[in-house]
């Protein structure tokens, strides 16, 4: 069973149906920018659910492949990028 994210009172991976999950890409925001985004979303929206504090670099969507083969093409690419400290 896939568990359901909410988000703005839509449901994410919510079928059983594996063909029909929904994939995407965030990176999270961690440190003092973090601490910001998070308490400024519960000043903001104190109803909704606490998620982490991070960037949407991909919203949801049906993947074109396999997940094995999006997982690939996302390590290639990550493991060209450079590391920010």
């Amino acid at each position: 069973m896939t568990e359901a994210i909410i988000n703005d009172g839509t449901r994410y991976n919510f079928s059983m149906d594996m063909q029909n999950l929904r994939h995407a890409l965030v990176a999270y925001v961690k440190g003092p920018v973090g601490e910001f985004v998070e308490n400024l979303r519960r000043e903001l929206h104190p109803g909704l659910p606490l998620f982490a504090a991070h960037l949407t670099l991909l919203p949801p969507r049906p993947l074109r492949g396999t997940e094995s083969a999006a997982l690939q093409v996302l390590a290639e690419i990550c493991g060209r990028a450079e590391l920010l400290k």
